[in-house]
């Protein structure tokens, strides 16, 4: 199973509400993406209910190591798909934006993430399908989505973002098609500091002409 480990840049003061679609990545490099290549999905027939800019925070543990042996609870970071990037609709060239000009689609499914904690630092974990339908329009069998993974930090800022291309092959006679990605994200913590503060989001990397199609529907 090939991986690519690809180092991302400390990014300036932009917040992560503010454009991150158009966020580049400048700076003192500090953080890292891993990427285990992605892997076509079961079932892909059936849409997964989406997360739609809606944050869920899971949680991490580890056992003190005072004489009490109390038990400390340290948070992972919480992990969203970004509002209005869950979904991409590519058409084909020209001015039409019907279905009939629809070459592909896709929808980010649901986030599921796992983290732990390794000395200085916090190692999360998310997968996510990519479900894709072909469109009356297509004249490839094979789809091309670009999407992105970004952290921002207790402050809002953009600490990190990479962007990633996934390949979606469709079978003959079949119009649906899914592949799962599996990202990890490691974060350098401060002394005493946990991962609660951290957020990470997903989405698809939108022109700003596919956002406002997306923001219209």
């Amino acid at each position: 199973m090939a991986v690519w480990s690809i180092t991302v840049s400390l990014l300036s003061t932009r917040t992560v509400r503010d454009n991150i679609l158009g966020t580049n990545i400048v700076g003192e490099k500090v953080k890292y993406f891993q990427r285990i290549s992605g892997q076509k999905t079961s079932g892909v027939s059936r849409f997964v209910a989406l997360v739609l800019a809606s944050g869920f925070l899971a949680s991490c543990s580890m056992l003190g190591m005072g004489d009490d042996k109390e038990e400390m609870t340290q948070l992972c970071p919480a992990a969203s798909i970004l509002g209005n990037a869950e979904r991409v609709v590519q058409f084909k060239q020209g001015s039409g934006k019907d279905l009939i000009d629809v070459m592909f689609q896709a929808e980010i499914g649901k986030l599921n993430m796992s983290c732990r904690y390794l000395k200085g630092r916090v190692v999360t974990d998310i997968s996510f399908e990519l479900i894709s339908e072909r469109g009356p329009a297509a004249r490839s069998r094979n789809g091309d989505f670009e999407y992105f993974v970004a952290i921002s930090g207790p402050d809002g800022r953009v600490l990190a973002k990479e962007t990633f291309h996934s390949k979606i092959a469709f079978a003959p006679n079949r119009r649906r098609a899914g592949i799962l990605e599996e990202i990890e994200q490691s974060i350098p913590l401060r002394k005493d500091e946990d991962g609660g503060g951290y957020e990470i989001l997903v989405g698809f990397q939108l022109t700003e002409e596919q956002m406002k199609f997306n923001r219209r529907q």
